[in-house]
C-alpha cells in the first residue's frame, strides 16, 4: 500500500516536471523567435534608410 503511494507521487512528479519543462522550453523558444523577428524588422528598417527607393 505504502509503495503504491510512493509510486504515485513519483509518477505525478515526473509528469509535472515533463509538463513544466515542455512549457518552459516553449516559452523560451517563443521569446527567441520574437527577439529574432524584432531584429529582422530593425535590419529591414536600417536597409530601407540606407537605400531609399
Amino acid at each position: 500500500m505504502k509503495i503504491d503511494l510512493i509510486e504515485n507521487k513519483i509518477r505525478y512528479l515526473v509528469e509535472y516536471m515533463m509538463f513544466y519543462t515542455k512549457e518552459t522550453l516553449l516559452n523560451k523558444l517563443n521569446n527567441l523567435i520574437r527577439i529574432d523577428m524584432k531584429m529582422r524588422v530593425k535590419d529591414l528598417e536600417r536597409s530601407r534608410e540606407a537605400f531609399p527607393s
